[in-house]
């Protein structure tokens, strides 16, 4: 659910939108399409991984990849040092279409 209205809210501040349901999804989509994000939006908290250790893994080949996590959990140690990358915003969910345009704004310019 969040997922889709955050893809809504992008879509209305005209951002093209991939939506993935997992790291792994995430992974193989951007690397069978080719595809070379502006920007990461991802979770903290995942199954699999987190939102920043699949930054990790994406940026070996992006380097530039600037990434906007959001989560819950304030606390989290994953989230503390991932803000040590100036290419890192992070909110807080719940989060407002405005709250969200301004870290992307942010890092995009």
């Amino acid at each position: 659910m969040v997922r889709n209205l955050t893809s809504g809210l992008l879509g209305a501040l005209g951002y093209t939108v991939f939506v993935c349901d997992s790291p792994a999804t995430a992974i193989t989509l951007l690397k069978t399409e080719r595809l070379a994000p502006d920007l990461l939006l991802t979770d903290v908290v995942m199954p699999s991984m987190t939102g920043p250790e699949l930054r990790d893994h994406l940026i070996e080949t992006m380097p530039t990849l600037k990434t906007v996590l959001m989560s819950g959990y304030t606390s989290h140690s994953a989230i503390r040092r991932a803000l040590a990358d100036t290419a890192v915003r992070f909110i807080q969910k719940p989060f407002t279409k405005q709250e969200l345009e301004q870290a992307i704004r942010e890092l995009l310019g």
